[in-house]
């Protein structure tokens, strides 16, 4: 639950008379899928011998095999080494193009666990590519509006352990000209010299590779060629692989289980050190309560000793006696307008009850809040009292949000308790619909402390701020909050996306999602910012199975190009493990703050009986496409990409 002084919430964007999700009836989403022009793609490449831990696993589950290239271009690896693009055109039909072959790597029975391999961009003319050994590549390439020609396959470019052997790594963040930020499991070699025991936390590196790389050479490097060692410009140390690493305006934000540390951090200086600001003073006990019906608003002040004279009731604004716990100058903003000659005010002595009764002048109109910000008061601001709700009202908000969670389970699943929350997350949603051959990987050895932490979609996450410059200048931020999902990867025609900014997350509070967007400066006073509440979206993907990822839009408006930007979601994706079952895209859409919201939901991966079809999702995109900027959904499976239009 949000509750944390760096994630403040905004009573703005709470709405507790929210109902339910409604599927909607008639979908106006198109869906096409395309074959692969190469090999299929894996995510069962062999790891070694080694045993993987529950952290190793669940990094590898959620793993996004989709890269984003420049101009709108997306790329991946498949299992044979090729290296692909994708392109959707502007009559949505992709155009494929092939980058080559990554050189194929060598690994010895003995060599640590190998990372997935990955593609990412520079710029439109450089791409990084990265075989999850050890190694990276640059590549030269000259693109067009339909093909991406290879020019240049750069050296090696290795990471070395203290042994001299590949240390595997993934990679991050590109930028700049040269500059990689990759992550990489700090594990040791058991006594006997031959294997390597399990991994001992993690460290963050921000690595350079060589400026004249792309050197004329007469023939394309191969894996055994000489290869260059990457400069090391610093390393952090976690305890936790990172779960969100961005850069923006000179800085990293890294999320994690643990804040990354400097492996020897400096001792601070008087010039240096500062003191924690106090923590923030609660608000004051609200001296009043307050609901509303669709027409009218109901105030109740249960501390009254004496009958208030004069109230005057007026259509913008409450004056307020000292007598009610404010100041005698207090003359409060209603959120909207009402109708004073229709509004009444009863004080009853027995009980020292006031009660006024409000008819709004906007009927049907739901207020957010009672009172506008009034930051200039020196008193607590009471327009963050929320609004009171019956013991009815909960109720049928439970049941109904009850009958929609039941509504995709199977009969063998579990009920979910309709009259409150659940405790926890169905198994399905804490593995993230983990494989048997994942399984069969993970390190059982490990004590059941560790194995528990395997719940990825309700892991509780600590932020760091980083400086980019060498030395690398940690900056903690208090606090740390349960993400449940992050922004959706986005291609554009230009290059990049979002450069400016950090991308935004998704908090669980205690039956909402909370999308909140990160700060851009590590002053220890600054919070993330509460941007949209999706009102007991919590609660409904505890119904949800074998989820893979789960992303939302971005709300940012500099990264539509369309003049009429596309309504807020949030994505669940699944990955059934059986190679029969299908795969499903749910979507929520913003309540904009209704009672009721849209949802849908379409097939996206999965396979039949004869083990065919599209196969499990492995990456997940949108992208514009066209003169208005359509905003179209990119799935990568393992046999099939899917394009999907009029969903997000």
């Amino acid at each position: 639950m949000s509750n944390s002084s760096s994630f403040p919430l905004l009573p703005t964007h709470s709405n507790s008379k929210f109902e339910t999700y409604r599927l909607s009836s008639s979908s106006t989403s198109t869906t096409a899928s395309y074959a692969l022009p190469g090999s299929a793609v894996t995510q069962g490449r062999v790891h070694g011998k080694t045993l993987l831990s529950a952290k190793e696993v669940e990094s590898r589950i959620k793993h996004d095999h989709l890269g984003v290239g420049a101009g709108g271009w997306f790329c991946w690896v498949d299992e044979e080494w090729g290296i692909w693009a994708v392109k959707i055109g502007e009559d949505f039909t992709p155009h494929f193009s092939t980058l080559g072959c990554l050189p194929v790597p060598l690994p010895s029975p003995n060599s640590p666990p190998a990372e997935y391999p990955s593609v990412w961009s520079f710029s439109p003319t450089t791409y990084l590519l990265s075989d999850g050994h050890g190694r990276i590549y640059p590549l030269r390439v000259r693109p067009s509006s339909t093909q991406i020609e290879p020019i240049l396959l750069g050296p090696a470019y290795e990471l070395n352990s203290s042994g001299e052997e590949l240390r595997p790594f993934k990679v991050e963040w590109v930028g700049g000209e040269r500059e990689v930020l990759i992550s990489s499991v700090r594990r040791e070699r058991l006594k006997d010299g031959a294997s390597w025991g399990k991994e001992k936390g993690w460290e963050v590196m921000l690595v350079r590779f060589g400026e004249d790389w792309d050197q004329e050479r007469g023939e394309e490097m191969e894996v055994d060629s000489e290869a260059n060692k990457l400069e090391v410009l610093w390393t952090l140390k976690g305890e936790d692989v990172p779960l969100y690493a961005h850069f923006s305006s000179g800085r990293f934000l890294l999320g994690s289980s643990s804040h990354y540390s400097l492996p020897n951090p400096p001792i601070p200086t008087s010039s240096t050190s500062s003191t924690p600001p106090p923590p923030p003073t609660p608000l004051a006990q609200a001296p009043f309560t307050w609901t509303q019906t669709s027409t009218s608003l109901t105030l109740v002040f249960p501390s009254v000793p004496t009958k208030p004279s004069p109230l005057t009731l007026q259509s913008r604004s409450l004056a307020i006696p000292a007598l009610l716990g404010f100041e005698p100058t207090d003359n409060r903003t209603y959120w909207d307008a009402v109708k004073p000659l229709e509004s009444t005010w009863t004080y009853e002595p027995g009980s020292q009850t006031l009660t006024l009764e409000l008819e709004k002048q906007n009927a049907q109109t739901r207020w957010p809040s009672l009172f506008s910000p009034s930051p200039s008061l020196s008193q607590p601001s009471f327009e963050d009292i929320p609004e009171t709700l019956t013991i009815q009202q909960s109720s049928a908000i439970a049941q109904n949000l009850a009958k929609f969670t039941s509504s995709f389970q199977d009969d063998s699943e579990p009920e979910l308790d309709a009259s409150a929350a659940p405790s926890s997350f169905p198994p399905g949603l804490e593995t993230g619909g983990m494989s048997s051959l994942m399984r069969q990987e993970m390190d059982l050895d490990e004590d059941e402390e560790e194995g528990e932490e395997m719940a990825s979609t309700k892991k509780e996450v600590k932020w760091t701020f980083v400086g980019k410059e060498e030395g690398g200048e940690v900056e903690k931020v208090r606090g740390q909050e349960t993400v449940l999902g992050r922004e959706m990867g986005w291609g554009r025609s230009g290059f990049g996306s979002g450069e400016g900014r950090f991308p935004e997350v998704l908090v669980k509070g205690s039956l909402d999602a909370l999308l909140f967007s990160p700060p851009t400066t590590s002053n220890p006073s600054t919070t993330f910012h509460h941007l949209k509440t999706f009102p007991a979206l919590s609660y409904v993907l505890a119904s949800k199975r074998e989820i893979k990822y789960i992303l939302h839009t971005p709300t940012s408006s500099s990264l539509s190009s369309s003049s009429n930007p596309s309504t807020a979601a949030v994505l669940v994706f699944s990955s059934p493990t059986t190679p029969a079952a299908q795969g499903d895209c749910f979507v929520y859409y913003d309540a904009e703050g209704g009672t009721t919201a849209r949802s849908g939901v379409v097939k996206l991966g999965g396979g039949d009986e004869e083990g065919e079809g599209e196969g499990s999702l492995l990456g997940v995109k949108g992208v514009e496409v066209g003169a208005g900027g359509e905003r179209v959904l990119v799935g990568l499976c393992e046999r099939r990409v899917v394009v999907v239009r009029g969903l997000i």
